[in-house]
């Protein structure tokens, strides 16, 4: 099994990517009157980024970078 991806944790970035870009990415198709053509390929878009965000959160392992920052100094000062 292949393992984990190891990322900082969520909680200890200064800002969050969230849904705003989706929000005013329809906002605009609704505003600009979009065809079904296009509310298919906007559609197909958000559903492959969807399965590809969740893909990608499967493989990783939450670290603390806080708590690294700690031990490297704990490690740097008793040498």
């Amino acid at each position: 099994m292949k393992a984990k991806k190891k990322v900082i944790s969520t909680n200890e970035l200064p800002t969050k990517f969230g849904w705003s870009f989706w929000i005013i990415a329809y906002l605009i198709l609704d505003k600009m009157n979009a065809g079904a053509t296009l509310w298919i390929v906007a559609g197909s878009v958000l559903f492959l980024w969807i399965l590809l965000f969740g893909f990608i959160k499967g493989n990783e392992q939450y670290f603390s970078i806080l708590s690294l920052k700690t031990n490297i100094e704990k490690w740097i000062n008793n040498d």
